[in-house]
């Protein structure tokens, strides 16, 4: 295990674990900005909170890196909402958008993904 391998946090997707080095998370309002003919001010109107969405830097390392990064790319491409174990915000339900992977030539062994992440909203009005 390298030495920054000791400084990150344990995390898991669909219980695949790995380790976080970075993370961000967007948030904020949906806002629809209509602008009208002859008139030089908009009118913004709030449609309500913006879907919530995580990028995780997620990284495996150790004797065992190819099979678990192997686990966790096959863990991001099933379909329907997994659960995210995040060191800060915890278990969330999510779903895996898109994601990178990358190997390193100067940290052998070690892979790393970066994910995103969106809130799971499951369906809001009744299928036919």
């Amino acid at each position: 295990m390298t030495n920054r391998l000791k400084l990150l946090r344990p995390a898991s997707f669909r219980g695949i674990a790995f380790d976080v080095d970075s993370d961000g998370k967007e948030f904020g309002r949906k806002i629809v900005t209509h602008e009208y003919p002859g008139s030089d001010d908009p009118f913004h109107e709030d449609m309500g909170m913006r879907k919530q969405a995580f990028t995780v830097d997620a990284i495996i390392g150790g004797d065992d890196f190819i099979t678990r990064s192997a686990a966790l790319e096959a863990a991001i491409n099933q379909a329907g909402p997994g659960t995210l174990v995040h060191p800060i915000y915890g278990e969330v339900e999510v779903i895996a958008l898109t994601a990178s992977r990358r190997h390193s030539y100067s940290a052998v062994g070690d892979v790393t993904f970066s994910i995103q992440f969106e809130i799971y909203g499951g369906p809001k009005y009744p299928l036919s």
